[in-house]
């Protein structure tokens, strides 16, 4: 074939060159190109999980706590000392009648330098800390302070109270954020011979069983 022939026939096909023997071309398919799939809005993608909020026990209601307890002021022991830090007033008179009425030996300092200095001389049972004794609050101060950091030897023989008008009265989880024992509402005050006792016989049954076994095997 002549080079001209060839260079006629350069990119034709069949259909091209013989019309009459094969007919009309097929129309060519028509392609549906799909949209590029955004990494946001893939198939394959789970959804995120979805999780309910956890919120902490309500505070209890002490008066149902306390109902039927108004005769339960027995004696707790002899010779405990309560160390009461509060601002002069009825109600620092009141929360050292009920220790008293309770068996126990009260003693006061005017300022939280004293009142460490005294803790380290006698032997302190119990602690009661209103948050306005000190005048920069609980959150600095300097006795609170001292209680948070006490070594366990000594602090798990001290029953740590704070009387304030922001604590729930026997609300646990709030004492023990606080690193307290115990938590008491100022208008619970006039009850407080029964508040303490449950407080008392609570920490009993949790930690009692704890520091029998570490007295017993000199761990105390």
């Amino acid at each position: 074939m002549a080079t001209e022939d060839k260079t006629k026939l350069k990119g034709k096909n069949a259909f091209d060159m013989f019309p009459d023997i094969m007919g009309n071309a097929p129309e060519a398919k028509k392609t549906v190109k799909k949209p590029p799939s955004s990494p946001n809005t893939s198939l394959d993608k789970k959804p995120e999980p979805v999780y309910a909020p956890v919120f902490p026990p309500e505070p209890p209601d002490s008066r149902l706590l306390l109902q039927g307890d108004e005769g339960a002021h027995g004696d707790i022991s002899d010779a405990q000392i309560a160390l009461v830090l509060m601002q002069e007033g009825e109600n620092k008179i009141r929360v050292k009648e009920a220790f008293e009425e309770l068996g126990y030996l009260v003693e006061s300092s005017g300022t939280p330098r004293e009142a460490i200095e005294k803790m380290k001389i006698i032997n302190v049972t119990s602690v009661v800390l209103q948050p306005d004794f000190e005048a920069k609050g609980l959150a600095d101060s300097t006795f609170h302070e001292h209680m948070k950091w006490l070594p366990m030897s000594q602090r798990r023989q001290i029953f740590y109270v704070l009387i304030g008008p922001q604590f729930h009265t026997l609300y646990d989880l709030e004492a023990l954020v606080e690193s307290a024992n115990l938590v008491v509402n100022e208008r619970d005050i006039g009850k407080l011979p029964v508040i303490l006792r449950k407080g008392f016989q609570d920490y009993d049954n949790l930690f009692g069983p704890y520091i029998a076994f570490l007295e017993k095997y000199g761990k105390k």
